[in-house]
């Protein structure tokens, strides 16, 4: 049957055996590289996987170890703080209540004079006593 024919009737073009073996080597290459890249990407996939569950595990162990560090820190004993006693309410009574100062019971202090105030130097001979030497034992 005539190839043209055929193409009209069906509306698919009839291909020689070279363009068909052309065609399937190509099919075949496509296909191989297909699977490669789909392998690689598992790859990925499964490292993406093994990673996220590793973090998810790194997260639940962070949560287990806040939850001790918060029981131990609730069983330690806390330094005990200093209670300060309440002053009896005589003393509060006693400091709340100061009495006016009355100026003239009050007493002066006279300004120093700084000429008075300067010390007259001693006499370096006076204050060095002469060392007598001491008899050594025979």
């Amino acid at each position: 049957m005539d190839p043209s024919i055929i193409e009209a009737h069906t509306g698919m073009k009839v291909l020689t055996k070279d363009e068909f073996a052309a065609l399937q080597t190509d099919l075949e290459k496509a296909r191989t590289d297909v699977r490669e890249m789909n392998t690689k990407v598992q790859e990925k996939f499964s490292d993406v996987l093994k990673t996220s569950m590793e973090l998810q595990n790194m997260k639940t162990d962070i949560d287990e170890l806040k939850k001790l560090i918060a029981e131990k820190e609730a069983a330690a004993p806390k330094p005990a703080e200093p209670v300060v006693a309440p002053a009896e309410p005589a003393v509060v009574a006693a400091a709340a209540v100061v009495p006016p100062v009355d100026p003239a019971a009050a007493v002066v202090v006279p300004p120093v004079d700084p000429a008075a105030a300067v010390v007259p130097p001693a006499d370096p001979a006076a204050a060095v006593a002469p060392v007598e030497p001491v008899a050594a034992a025979a």
